[in-house]
Formats: C-alpha cells, structure tokens, sequence
C-alpha cells in the first residue's frame, strides 16, 4: 500500500487508517475550507457507497 499523507497523517495520531478513514482524510486534506458533515459527505457518498454521517 502506497503511504499518503493522508494515510500517514492518521498513523502518527495513532488511529488505525482504514479505507474510509484514508478517503475522508485525504478529501480534507485536498479541500482546506471548513467543511461540514454534509460537503464531505457529498463529496465521498458516490465513490463510498458504505460512507454513513456516523
């Protein structure tokens, strides 16, 4: 597995990077606003079909 930042990023808090963890982070990291539940949702629902607001 290729180590992003964003799977990096997690790994250094100390939080197990999951596959949605990892899609989350670096749709974060790729979009610096202050976003809310629903803009990460919006943006990670179609590719994350499983992605919950949870």
């Amino acid at each position: 597995m290729k180590q992003t930042e964003a799977y990096q990023r997690l790994v250094e808090k100390g939080i197990r990077p999951s596959l949605q963890r990892i899609a989350i982070m670096d749709w974060l990291i790729k979009h610096p606003t202050h976003p809310t539940i629903e803009d990460v949702y919006k943006g990670l629902a179609e590719s994350i079909p499983t992605l919950s607001k949870t």
